[in-house]
């Protein structure tokens, strides 16, 4: 393939004002939904788990709810029940043993004897309910006492038997949990308050033999547990687009996110919705409590039309890591493809990154890596294939080091290759590093993007494909000085890295590194997303990088908090029916903590061409030209319809009329004055067509016409068997 050819003179057409930047659409929320169904668990088939608004519960067994505290909490005060009795009239109407059942997607049975415990999960809480049918013996008389134990580190005061709720609090007198106030409902719905009695664990409802005798059985016992003091969090987003999934599927976005129900116990939840953030579906959760996933990574499969989900699964004494991925087009909640890395005690998997890949079913995956019985740290790769559940191959580790940067970034998707990026601060150089991997494994070696004496780096993020990338990172004075966010625009080689411009995208102590995408269609194009607090007030900034690293258009989706905490943010950029987008997921602090979604779209290209004069063509003219986003590096003209044929194009300034008679172009004229013009041989695409690309500089501002014309060899038509086509001006209006 022939090089493209620079010609500065159509700079014009590669850019629009930035001054049009674009007020963001309303976001959508994608926040945890309001309840998640009762499942087993993919990782211990017998454990049972479901979850409201502000608690998660597990069944099995028993039933223990698990409110939701936040990150204050060290870790989790489950509140468990275990039925001991239920009498009535003083028989014992329980049977030896209970049996199970998942009756619907919010509602657990245990069935035994005359009895029937239910658990029913609403939003906001969970109803204990216990069905007394008529008995075997025909008891039908008496008082009913349902007794169960208790088993928490929270505390409740003893309640001395009356129609109350009991309150238990945390060890700083905080109510967490209300165990509420029992009714008895009869078969005519008429309603029968029940006493409450407690103390050290063990709860006692009754209802009196009067009143028994007065009820149509069968009864319903119906107190209800909910969290009292819920504190909701999300700490991490990750977001994936798929490519062009809106011609075959609604759902080209996958986010996932964590909730913190305390600081040791961070499940991970992942939707799927529309490439406008609607029509959630739960594609993904894992809410147990035995393990806590603090760091997740997204990333796509757009030949597999596949979500990839990569997590940790933390316990005190190891890290195990967790590969799911998602076919996009199935709506079941945990049907995908799973690998869990199990680790061995002392070894961790720590802080994921994940790449996809554009035409392929494998996925890159570094982590922050510890192996067991050691105190160093690598930054350590593996590939998966994400279409089976086979093991993930490990890949050689980076030298070790304690000053790595803990948090490594993959490219968003193999195109054709991925880079890992991470940060190395030692005690006299700091450095931004680059490894390259091949889809087959093959590692190149280390290579530095950026390094300083005087700066230490953190928070990289690294994205691009065609060997053209750019790497964003928190740049940090040693001593005095002003933090901010750099980024960094360099063509990666497998044996060297040449930094084409490092740019600051923000100054200030509180500005945060938080995602970057790469617009694969354009191949010009990166999104960088960073947020920043001042006074408690969090803002959310996205910054649009052309060709050369320089900021085309920007986007503020404003304000998101009235208090410091982190906020996570995530982006990622798919193409689709819809048009080109760079979509991006975060979470705010507002009440219920809810998470959005958005996309960055491009403002609309201000360009207009027509045709002037006329061709000698035998043949129909049909050409097709794009303009150049702000920021592009190319702008593409193709010759339709005229597969293979030799042609080349002029581009000048001015017009001009010269009959080509002379040359055997019998009726032919070039429309350009040739004493500013070019020719450009054309290139030929996967259908054979005849194109060009130009090559702009990044932020030109130029406002003109520039002028183009076809010439295609064409045998027989004229002496010479060369034609051209009529002329186009093209117009840039900023």
């Amino acid at each position: 393939m022939q090089s493209r050819t620079a010609f500065p003179l159509v700079a014009a057409l590669a850019t629009v004002s930035a001054a049009f930047s674009q007020d963001p659409a309303p976001p959508q929320p994608v926040s945890a939904p309001a309840q998640l169904p009762i499942h087993n668990s993919l990782y211990e088939p017998t454990e049972v788990w479901a979850a409201g608004s502000d608690y998660k519960v597990r069944l099995d067994g028993r039933f223990e709810f698990f409110p939701e505290l936040g990150p204050d909490y060290p870790e989790n005060l489950p509140f468990a029940w275990s039925t001991d009795s239920v009498t009535l009239g003083g028989h014992e109407l329980l049977g030896p043993r209970a049996t199970e059942r998942r009756a619907s997607d919010h509602r657990y049975e245990y069935h035994s004897g005359s009895v029937v415990e239910a658990y029913d999960l609403d939003i906001e809480g969970v109803e204990q309910t216990f069905r007394i049918a008529r008995t075997q013996h025909g008891i039908a008389s008496g008082a009913l006492v349902v007794t169960g134990f208790v088993d928490t580190s929270l505390t409740a005061a003893p309640l001395a038997a009356q129609h109350a709720a009991l309150h238990f609090q945390d060890e700083n007198g905080q109510n967490v949990v209300e165990y509420g106030a029992a009714t008895v409902i009869d078969a005519l719905g008429r309603r029968f308050p029940m006493t409450t009695t407690y103390e050290e664990g063990r709860i006692e409802l009754a209802l009196d033999a009067a009143s028994v005798a007065a009820a149509a059985f069968p009864l319903v016992v119906d107190p209800v547990v909910v969290n009292t003091n819920p504190t909701q969090v999300i700490r991490e987003m990750a977001s994936g687009a798929l490519d062009f999934l809106g011609q075959i599927g609604p759902r080209s976005n996958f986010v996932a996110m964590t909730r913190i129900f305390s600081a040791s116990d961070h499940d991970v939840i992942a939707t799927m919705s529309n490439a406008d953030y609607g029509s959630n579906v739960v594609a993904y959760f894992d809410i147990g409590s035995a393990f806590s996933t603090e760091k997740i990574a997204v990333a796509s499969l757009n030949a597999e039309d596949r979500f990839v989900l990569v997590h940790e699964r933390r316990q005190a004494f190891r890290t195990d890591l967790v590969f799911y991925s998602h076919w996009a087009l199935n709506a079941t909640l945990n049907s995908g493809n799973l690998r869990v890395l199990n680790a061995a005690n002392g070894e961790h998997f720590r802080n994921p990154a994940v790449g996809g890949s554009l035409d392929g079913s494998t996925v890159l995956a570094a982590t922050y890596y510890n192996p067991a019985g050691s105190s160093s740290w690598f930054v350590r790769a593996m590939r998966w294939v994400a279409t089976g559940t086979s093991t993930p191959t490990f890949l050689t580790s980076n030298t070790a080091s304690l000053s790595h940067e803990v948090f490594p970034s993959v490219t968003p998707n193999a195109s054709p290759d991925w880079l890992i990026g991470w940060a190395d601060n030692s005690a006299s150089t700091n450095r931004v590093f680059i490894r390259g991997v091949r889809q087959n494994g093959i590692q190149d070696g280390a290579q530095i993007v950026t390094e300083s004496t005087s700066n230490n780096f953190s928070q990289v993020k690294v994205a691009g494909g065609d060997n053209r990338y750019v790497a964003t990172y928190r740049r940090t004075p040693v001593g005095i000085g002003f933090s901010g966010i750099n980024a960094t625009r360099f063509d990666y080689g497998a044996t060297s890295v040449t930094v084409l411009a490092t740019r600051s995208l923000a100054g200030g102590q509180s500005y945060q590194n938080r995602g970057l995408a790469y617009d694969y269609g354009t191949r010009s194009h990166w999104t960088a997303i960073y947020t920043s607090t001042l006074q408690f007030l969090v803002d959310l900034n996205l910054r649009r990088l052309g060709f050369e690293g320089a900021t085309t258009d920007t986007m503020s989706v404003g304000q998101l908090s009235t208090f410091a905490t982190q906020y996570p943010a995530s982006i990622a950029f798919a193409r689709n029916i819809n048009g080109d987008r760079f979509a991006f997921a975060y979470a705010t602090g507002e009440s219920g903590n809810p998470g959005y979604g958005d996309n960055f779209l491009y403002n609309p290209v201000v360009y207009t061409h027509e045709e002037f004069g006329t061709g000698c063509s035998a043949q129909p003219e049909d050409e097709e030209w794009s303009p150049a986003i702000p920021g592009s590096q190319y702008f593409r003209g193709t010759l339709v319809g005229k597969p293979g044929a030799l042609a080349a194009c002029f581009i000048g300034q001015l017009t001009g009329f010269y009959p080509l008679d002379l040359l055997g172009m019998n009726g032919c004229t070039l429309l350009l004055e040739p004493a500013l013009a070019v020719s450009i041989p054309a290139q030929y695409d996967s259908n054979n067509d005849p194109f060009l690309e130009l090559s702009f500089s990044n932020d030109p501002l130029f406002q003109g016409a520039v002028y183009t014309q076809w010439v295609l060899v064409q045998p027989g038509t004229n002496p010479l068997g060369v034609v051209t086509h009529a002329g186009r001006a093209h117009q840039v209006t900023i």
